[in-house]
């Protein structure tokens, strides 16, 4: 799975999961672009230990040019961790 080509540049990224298997991540993007943009599920992708990958799931913000935006987004549930978030 590769993300959906888009203006965001990821600063930073954390990982997280609970004893049950959901998998987030807490982000910080910042729009690139000089009008506003709007960050979906298919924007990030994150991949697991074991390779598999997945978007999103109920993404929807919009940022301002130049806007930095930190969020956890929730990837699903899943039997190993996330060990990379990723744009493009």
């Amino acid at each position: 799975i590769n993300p959906v080509p888009n203006d965001f540049e990821l600063i930073e990224a954390a990982f997280m999961s609970n004893n049950i298997g959901d998998r987030y991540a807490i982000v910080t993007i910042e729009n690139t672009s000089p009008g506003q943009r709007f960050f979906r599920n298919e924007h990030i992708v994150a991949t697991f230990a074991n390779g598999r990958q997945s978007i999103a799931h109920s993404l929807d913000e919009t940022l301002k040019g130049g806007e930095r935006l930190t969020k956890t987004i929730f990837f699903g549930s899943h039997s190993f961790p996330i060990v990379r978030v990723q744009l493009k």
